[in-house]
C-alpha cells in the first residue's frame, strides 16, 4: 500500500473514531436522554414554556423537544392512531384526558399525592383523575370572563349585567359601538362564544346547574340554559351593539378581536376574554409593545344573581404521560414544583395553581390580580365545555355560530343540542365535578 493511500486509511479510520466519540458522548441525542411533548401552546405561551424547560434542561442534561400546535387534537389523534405518541402531552379539556387514558400511563407512582394536595389544594386534583386513578396533573390556568378595556378611552366595565346592558345602550345613541367579539380558532371556531354562555349561566342560575349542565344531566331547553342564550342576545343581538356586526364576529379570530380597542378613535371599548388573551393585545405592536394596566387592563364578568357573585371559571392544561421513562417522569415531576411554576409566572404568560408560588412573582397588577382572583374564589368552576363530550362540546361551538347567524333560531339549535347530548357516549359518573 502505497504511502499515500496508507494516509487516507488513517484519515478515514480517525474520522470515524471521533465521529463515534462525539455520538456516544452527546447526551441530548440518547433516547433515554430526551423527552418529547406535545401542547396547545404556541406564540408567547410557547417562549414561557421555553423558560420553563431551560433551567431543567440545564441542570439535567436533558433535552426537552417541544411541539406547539394550535389543531392539538386533530395531531394528537394522528400520532395516537399511528403509534406514535409523544412522551408527555399537554391536554386542555379532562374530557380528552378520560379519551387517551386507556393508552397513558398512569401518574400514580410518579408524584407524591400529599405534596400535590398541599400545594395545589383540593380544587385542582380531581381534573388529572379518571376512575379514580391520576393520569394528569394541572401545569397552568387561567381565568375565564374578563372583560377587557383600555382605561383612558373613558369607559370602564360597570360591576352588575343590568348596568352593563344599559351602558351599551347608551354609547349606541353616541354613535359608539361597546364590544368586539371574534369566534373564530382554526378548526375550533365557536368556542369563544361558548365562554359568553357559560359566564352567564355560572352567574345567572348558579354553580349546581352549570355541574348538571357540563355533565349532560341538565337539558339544553332547560329554562337555565335557554335563558342564557337570551341575556346573551341583548348584546350580540342589537345593531351596531358589536363592532362589524355578525360577519366581523363569525369571521374574525378571538386573538385578533381586541385590535380595535387601540385604534384612534377606538372601534370598540369592551372585549370579554379569558387571561391569556393579554398576550395577543400585548404582540399587536412590536414597535412598541402594549403594557398590561396601562395600555389595558380588565374587570370581572358583570354580575347578574348577587348569590353568585364570588364563583370564578377556570380553565387548565393537565400534563398527561404515554410513554412511562425516568426522563418523562423527572419533567412531570419538575413542572409541578414551585421553582418550575415561579418562573412561568415571572414569564408574564403564567397562572399557577400552585398555592407555594408567591403572588410577588407575577411581574405586572393585572396578572397579580388574577392569580389573586383564584385564590379568594368561594367557587371555582371549570370551563364547562371541556368537560363535555367531544360530540356535544363540538355540537355547543356550531350552535353558537348558528346563534349568531340568526338568533331567531333559538328553538331549533336548543332542540338539536337536546339530540346531541342523548346519542353522545357519556359517563357522568366518571366525569369530574364542573366545580370545586
Amino acid at each position: 500500500m502505497s504511502t499515500s493511500r496508507r494516509t487516507r486509511t488513517r484519515i478515514a479510520l480517525v474520522l470515524i473514531l471521533v465521529s463515534m466519540f462525539a455520538l456516544g458522548g452527546c447526551g441530548d441525542s440518547s433516547p433515554d436522554r430526551t423527552v418529547s411533548v406535545l401542547g396547545p401552546w404556541t406564540g408567547r405561551e410557547e417562549q414561557s414554556f421555553l423558560e420553563v424547560l431551560a433551567p431543567f434542561e440545564s441542570d439535567t442534561g436533558m433535552r426537552v423537544g417541544y411541539e406547539g400546535t394550535r389543531d392539538l387534537a386533530a395531531v394528537l389523534a394522528s400520532r395516537v392512531q399511528d403509534g406514535n405518541p409523544p412522551d408527555l402531552v399537554v391536554l386542555p379539556s379532562p374530557d380528552q384526558l378520560r379519551t387517551y387514558a386507556p393508552h397513558m400511563a398512569a401518574l400514580g407512582p410518579v408524584v407524591d399525592e400529599q405534596l400535590m394536595t398541599s400545594q395545589y389544594g383540593n380544587s385542582w386534583q380531581g381534573l388529572g383523575l379518571v376512575d379514580g386513578r391520576r393520569y394528569a396533573v394541572v401545569v397552568k390556568v387561567a381565568v375565564k370572563n374578563l372583560v377587557w378595556y383600555v382605561p383612558t378611552a373613558g369607559y370602564q366595565p360597570p360591576a352588575t349585567w343590568d348596568e352593563m346592558v344599559a351602558l351599551s345602550q347608551q354609547m349606541l345613541t353616541t354613535g359608539t359601538t361597546p364590544w368586539c367579539i371574534g369566534l373564530r380558532d382554526s378548526s375550533a371556531s365557536g368556542w369563544p362564544g361558548t365562554d359568553w354562555i357559560e359566564a352567564i349561566v355560572l352567574r345567572q342560575s348558579g354553580p349546581s346547574a352549570y355541574d348538571k349542565w357540563a355533565r349532560g344531566q341538565l337539558k339544553w331547553t332547560s329554562p337555565e340554559i335557554r335563558q342564557a342564550f337570551e341575556t346573551w342576545k341583548q348584546i350580540l343581538g342589537v345593531p351596531h351593539m358589536v363592532y362589524g356586526g355578525e360577519r366581523a364576529m363569525l369571521l374574525t379570530s378571538f386573538a385578533e378581536a381586541g385590535r380595535p380597542l387601540f385604534t384612534d378613535p377606538p372601534g370598540c371599548f369592551f372585549d370579554q376574554e379569558a387571561s391569556f388573551i393579554a398576550n395577543s393585545y400585548a404582540g399587536y405592536e412590536s414597535e412598541h409593545p402594549l403594557t398590561p394596566g396601562t395600555d389595558f387592563s380588565y374587570a370581572p364578568f358583570p354580575q347578574i344573581d348577587p348569590t353568585f357573585s364570588d364563583v370564578q371559571e377556570i380553565a387548565a392544561d393537565l400534563l398527561g404521560m404515554f410513554h412511562d421513562t425516568p426522563s418523562a417522569r423527572q419533567l412531570v415531576r419538575y413542572l409541578t414544583t414551585k421553582n418550575a411554576q415561579r418562573i412561568g409566572v415571572e414569564s408574564g404568560d403564567w397562572i399557577s395553581p400552585n398555592q407555594q408560588v408567591s403572588l410577588t412573582s407575577y411581574p405586572d397588577t393585572e396578572s397579580w390580580q388574577i392569580g389573586m382572583m383564584i385564590g379568594e374564589s368561594r367557587k371555582v368552576c371549570f370551563d364547562a365545555s371541556d368537560l363535555m363530550p367531544d360530540a356535544v362540546r363540538t355540537a355547543f361551538y356550531h350552535a353558537v355560530l348558528a346563534f349568531v347567524a340568526d338568533p331567531q333560531r333559538l328553538d331549533d339549535i336548543l332542540a338539536t343540542l337536546d339530540k346531541v347530548q342523548e346519542t353522545a357516549s357519556t359517563d357522568t359518573q366518571r366525569s369530574p365535578a364542573a366545580c370545586a
